[in-house]
């Protein structure tokens, strides 16, 4: 399917989620190669997130944040899991 505006999501009317959190570019570079594999319909916003260290909340960064329809998060997860993007993954299917 590929990459959307997010307004085309809300033109749809159909709930989103918002399955990954990309750090970098590679990472979105990939995260994007994995959905378009699977053919998934998604959009990216810029979306700013707390980083973490050792002692606590280290600063902000901005970072991608990429959104699918609802019914398709189990599946977007998935293939972003197997293209090993676990770290920034924000969805988990219900087992």
């Amino acid at each position: 399917m590929g990459r959307i505006a997010f307004r085309d999501f809300e033109e749809r009317g159909e709930e989103v989620a918002r399955v990954y959190i990309a750090a970098s570019l590679d990472e979105s570079r990939r995260a994007e190669e994995a959905l378009d594999g699977a053919g998934i319909l998604y959009a990216v916003e810029l979306e700013p997130f707390a980083t973490m260290s050792v002692l606590g909340i280290a600063g902000r960064v901005t970072g991608a944040a990429f959104y699918v329809l609802e019914r398709e998060a189990p599946a977007a997860a998935g293939a972003l899991r197997a293209a090993g993007l676990g770290a920034g993954l924000l969805f988990e299917a219900e087992p």
